[in-house]
């Protein structure tokens, strides 16, 4: 019985920590003032991976629970139809997930696709975007219990309602030396769920990089969360609620002048909103870029 209440704990954590996850990898390339010309595109495939036995309540208290490991196989595109309008999609084409008690679940993710309209040129660059997340995925995906016969945990991969994100970014070139900077705003509008309506979140940022001999480049970012109000359902599977500071490392080797290979590093800490609601799991990531300039 002990055991069957923990495991059920830990299932109503979950997706606080997938969320995050979702949101802070693999999005943060379309937060910049920058847009393709037209014809132009670029494009990344991403493997990421994250474990955590550390779980932070919504009072910010950090729990240790049994661990659980995420991976994704993703996809980032952005493409140029015209000089001021790029076309944007990013989301996991393959995800598996487990706790040390559960079998592995694999499905596929949400699909974010939107656009992004540059409203000013120049020394720095200004964008918005609306990027609309599409539930495509499984809402409610169930793992069996290896340790207690005919029980299951709710391993959800997609939150299962749409989200409106507005973003404004601006960035900055320091040509020529090779340094730039980008910080951006959005707002998340979230919908609902089976009758449950979610709280709105305010997602920010900074990053900067710089290029080291035209072969790599390096970035860091610091990103935050915050959700507006109060939810009057503190749905857990939802993400709802959920709060953050985290850094982001990244290193991309140019191979050819057109191909890449990325590695990222990914963390939470409590720099600016402590973490609540949330598995706090260092993330890695591999991946491959393509990018075609005019």
């Amino acid at each position: 019985m002990a055991i069957y209440k923990h495991n059920c704990i830990i299932t109503k954590y979950l997706a606080s920590f997938i969320g995050a996850l979702l949101i802070s990898v693999g999005s943060i390339q379309a937060q910049s003032g920058w847009t393709k010309k037209k014809g132009e595109y670029f494009l990344k495939l991403n493997y990421t991976t994250g474990s955590s036995d550390k779980y932070f309540t919504i009072n910010g208290d950090e729990l240790t629970t049994a661990e659980f490991t995420q991976s994704n196989a993703s996809l980032y595109a952005e493409y140029g139809l015209t000089d001021k309008i790029t076309l944007l999609a990013h989301g996991p084409i393959f995800r598996t997930q487990k706790f040390e008690t559960t079998e592995t679940i694999s499905a596929i993710g949400d699909l974010p696709i939107g656009l992004k309209y540059s409203l000013l040129q120049g020394a720095i660059p200004l964008s918005i975007g609306l990027v609309v997340d599409i539930p495509l995925a499984k809402a409610d995906n169930f793992a069996n219990n290896k340790e207690i016969a005919n029980t299951r945990i709710n391993l959800p991969t997609g939150d299962g309602e749409w989200n409106y994100r507005l973003t404004l970014a601006a960035s900055h070139s320091f040509y020529p030396t090779p340094v730039y900077v980008s910080a951006y705003s959005t707002y998340n509008y979230r919908t609902e769920y089976e009758n449950t309506s979610f709280s709105d979140q305010l997602i920010a940022g900074v990053e900067g990089g710089v290029n080291i001999a035209n072969k790599v480049w390096l970035s860091l970012s610091v990103q935050f969360q915050d959700t507006f109000g109060d939810p009057e359902v503190v749905d857990f599977v939802r993400g709802e609620g959920t709060e953050f500071t985290a850094i982001n490392v990244s290193a991309t080797y140019m191979i050819t002048e057109r191909l890449g290979a990325n590695a990222s590093f990914f963390s939470y800490n409590d720099l600016i909103f402590n973490r609540v609601n949330l598995y706090s799991a260092n993330i890695f990531g591999i991946g491959l870029t393509y990018e075609l300039k005019k």
